[in-house]
């Protein structure tokens, strides 16, 4: 929250929130920017899209999309060019009629990291089991190992649950915690602020 507030009153260029799919990226997004104005004072135009993934992107694809995605009655048919001005003219449109004379936009990525080469699967996201397959094999060339001195073992859990206790450690309480972050217990939080208090009475000595 603290780094939208920021981004909003300094004219920051922007911010990249990255992750894994499923994670809890989209709806941490929309619970900060429903406060967002709260946190502001005032009322100020937010806009968001989805960026699609295609095995074979353009430009006419990206920006209908968008002019989908932000309501526009009137898209310009097969003219890249045209659409795009649209989108700058809308955004024009509503800073003007912004108090902050300032616009927000949000586009949602599902897939981040893409293959683009290979025999098969251009355009489409890595499988988790691949990601964590080239993790391993990063692992045994530079020799990270357990507490039990066996070759280390990522797991898609761990990025989910160091998502989850860093939140947590920025205030969230237990019931946003588990709002946010998809497919855990609402027992997990719990065992998130656990952790938490028992690594503060350490540190505290």
């Amino acid at each position: 929250m603290e780094s939208l507030t920021k981004i909003v009153i300094n004219r920051l260029p922007g911010m990249i929130v990255y992750g894994r799919p499923r994670i809890g990226k989209s709806k941490s997004i929309e619970f900060a920017l429903n406060y967002l104005p709260m946190q502001l004072g005032t009322l100020f135009p937010i806009l968001r899209t989805k960026c699609s993934s295609y095995r074979v992107p353009t430009e006419e694809k990206f920006f209908g999309d968008m002019l989908s995605d932000l309501k526009f009655p009137f898209p310009a048919k097969r003219n890249p060019s045209a659409m795009r001005q649209q989108i700058v003219n809308l955004m024009l449109e509503q800073g003007e009629r912004s108090r902050m004379r300032r616009i927000m936009l949000v586009i949602d990525e599902d897939f981040m990291f893409l293959r683009y080469s290979g025999t098969k699967g251009i355009g489409k996201p890595f499988l988790q089991l691949s990601v964590l397959r080239s993790l391993d094999r990063f692992a045994e060339r530079v020799n990270i190992i357990d507490e039990n001195g066996r070759r280390f073992h990522f797991k898609a859990t761990a990025f989910k649950h160091r998502f989850g206790l860093k939140i947590m450690k920025a205030g969230l309480n237990m019931a946003q915690v588990h709002q946010l972050i998809a497919n855990v217990t609402s027992e997990m939080p719990m065992i998130y602020a656990r952790k938490i208090l028992k690594e503060s009475l350490q540190n505290n000595g």
